[in-house]
């Protein structure tokens, strides 16, 4: 039989999975509806910061594999793996469509998001965008299903929540509303499965329960 692992401070964990998707929501407050020369700055900025936010939005569906599934080796593997994918692509999408295409518009190369050089990096860009969110939905899937082995119908709030979050990222990216919303409905879920792996597992410090087994 193979020993549950320990985890460290059970709600500390469950708020860091939380941060980045949560952070990402805010910062969708802030996303110009379009690319103007007025707006062509604050674009720009905003993608440069969401370039170090959205990448960390995969930690959460990884760590959730990682520390739910010790006996699955392939299980995690192909965590690790869709969470780089989506990593790599996402960040891939957002040099280019954002920090990119703001930087031509704000150095007044084109004219604003309609200008033909700004549309010719978007539709570079645009396969990278539904690649990295199809590859988040899969490792968000896969936390989904590495959680339901250790908490079972406890899990379905969590992952439905996670999945239409990681979905609406690859309708919305992080507009407000819709993409706002489903960042948070991606935290929220990601912070409700955290909690319930840290139920179902012993925490590090703590001796274990009466009849457990170490």
């Amino acid at each position: 039989m193979v020993d549950k692992p320990e985890h460290p401070a059970p709600r500390l964990w469950a708020v860091q999975i939380a941060v980045p998707p949560a952070a990402a929501a805010v910062l969708g407050l802030a996303h110009p509806y379009q690319l103007t020369a007025a707006t062509a700055r604050e674009w720009l900025v905003l993608h440069i910061v969401l370039l170090f936010v959205a990448p960390l939005v995969a930690l959460g569906p990884v760590s959730l594999c990682l520390h739910t599934t010790p006996d699955r080796p392939i299980l995690k593997w192909a965590s690790v793996t869709t969470g780089a994918v989506y990593a790599i692509c996402y960040s891939t999408l957002d040099v280019l469509a954002g920090i990119a295409t703001g930087q031509l518009v704000n150095r007044g190369i084109a004219a604003d998001g309609r200008a033909p050089d700004v549309l010719a990096l978007q539709a570079i860009a645009q396969p990278f965008g539904t690649i990295g969110v199809g590859a988040l939905v899969a490792c968000t899937l896969l936390a989904g299903y590495a959680v339901h082995r250790v908490a079972g119908r406890a899990a379905y709030a969590g992952v439905l929540l996670s999945v239409v979050g990681a979905w609406g990222l690859g309708e919305h990216h992080v507009y407000w509303p819709h993409g706002t919303v489903s960042m948070l409905c991606f935290s929220t879920g990601q912070w409700l499965l955290a909690r319930l792996v840290s139920q179902s597992q012993p925490v590090v410090g703590q001796p274990p329960r009466a009849g457990e087994r170490r």
